[in-house]
């Protein structure tokens, strides 16, 4: 075989390789970055698999530099991701006004190599580092950049590439959410609507008047729950400082700037002039020409989708919460009865605890003693639920009654 043929044929296999890989990342590149927050140095990477998977090997590389995820500093999730979720990471000294950000996954090789190129962005200006890579791996079209105000974030699936995937940032910085508010007893309610445990000790709630604290200091205190947030859960703190009828609540990542950027949620309740509505307008969460209408003592439940990331007025609803902190059911009486919402009756009737659901929907009813022991758990049907009090002992009792965006709980005493 002569060496030209034998060139030739070297050739035409290295081609085949390359060819191969740009096909393996474009169909495999599942570990992606979704968001870029060039202000407070952030980016987001999104497990688009179905398992769990290590972003310990994923390697980030901006401008002269790489480094790997584990190195930086997580903000929000996990380095082990579960299926689906996101993590947050600070620490990269990327430049505002024009930068780049590529991804390696080395999850099957540790090497350093254009085989395991799995993502890239560029904003500000062309011709950033690791452009040529992207470029030729498929991943990037040599010459675009994003051209708007950061932060970025990527609204394409898991084997989307290029400048057409990317916008400005419209989304929450993190899995936090509202989920209930009583202005009149001062309470609010956070959500953790990610995959992962995260401590919100450090966010900071904003009221109309531009006053401020962090959820750790006072004048907050946790009533339920802890601000080292379990996936799924919701912590219910005291504290909050508004109007009664009339008010707003803004949630802040850092409170240094009041800006689109640090706001993670927005409500506003009662017509009136609202501080922070205008940055909930431009972030996309909230319409400044809307509100939530209550009366005094009412307390206002999210009902939206987390998921499908609803917000704003229309995904709250209103409830009477005006209410007793203690209710007697008197085992000797003949009836006592007790509305506690439009969704909820309460009737005592010979030695029967009922409970009437007044929607077509299943909810969960718990019940707790004082020492916090779950006695009772149970789903609410529509219509009447009977439970016998005799298998109780006297003494306080705690019921929670919710429903994915709403909870109700209420202080009761059995006396048998």
């Amino acid at each position: 075989m002569g060496r030209k043929n034998y060139i030739s044929i070297l050739n035409f296999i290295g081609k085949l390789y390359i060819v191969f890989f740009i096909f393996s990342n474009s169909v495999s590149a599942k570990i992606r970055i979704v968001g870029i927050d060039p202000v407070y140095k952030i980016i987001t990477i999104k497990n688009y698999y179905t398992t769990t998977e290590d972003l310990g090997k994923i390697t980030i590389a901006y401008k002269d530099t790489v480094i790997s995820l584990k190195k930086l500093t997580l903000v929000s999730g996990s380095l082990l991701c579960p299926a689906k979720n996101f993590a947050f990471f600070s620490g990269l000294d990327i430049d505002y006004d024009s930068g780049s950000i590529g991804m390696y996954d080395n999850r099957y090789s540790p090497d350093i190599s254009p085989a395991n190129f799995a993502d890239f962005v560029q904003w500000g200006k062309p011709g950033q580092p690791y452009e040529f890579i992207a470029d030729s791996m498929g991943f990037w079209v040599k010459g675009q950049y994003l051209n708007t105000a950061p932060p970025y974030s990527f609204n394409g699936g898991s084997t989307d590439h290029g400048k057409s995937f990317w916008q400005s940032y419209k989304l929450p910085s993190l899995s936090m959410k509202f989920v209930y508010i009583n202005p009149y007893k001062q309470q609010i309610g956070i959500k953790n609507t990610g995959g992962s445990n995260v401590d919100i000790s450090n966010l900071y709630i904003a009221n109309d008047t531009g006053s401020s604290d962090s959820l750790s200091r006072t004048p907050f205190q946790v009533l339920k729950g802890k601000l080292n947030l379990l996936k799924g859960d919701t912590v219910i703190l005291s504290g909050l400082y508004t109007g009664d009828t009339i008010g707003s609540a803004a949630l802040f990542f850092n409170i240094h700037r009041y800006d689109t950027i640090n706001l993670i949620d927005y409500v506003k309740w009662g017509r009136g002039h609202s501080r922070f509505a205008y940055l909930a307008q431009q972030k996309g969460i909230w319409d400044t020409t809307k509100f939530i209408t209550i009366n005094q003592g009412d307390s206002f439940h999210y009902i939206g989708n987390f998921s499908k990331l609803q917000t704003g007025a229309n995904y709250w609803q209103v409830y009477k919460d005006s209410v007793p902190d203690t209710i007697k059911i008197d085992t000797t009486s003949i009836s006592n009865y007790y509305q506690i919402n439009d969704k909820i009756t309460i009737e005592r009737t010979n030695n029967l605890l009922k409970i009437f659901n007044h929607t077509p929907n299943k909810l969960f009813l718990q019940l707790y003693d004082q020492q916090g022991r779950l006695v009772l758990q149970n789903q609410l049907i529509n219509g009447n639920n009977e439970y016998h009090t005799s298998q109780f002992v006297n003494g306080i009792y705690y019921i929670i009654v919710q429903q994915d965006g709403w909870h109700f709980l209420e202080k009761i005493v059995i006396t048998n």
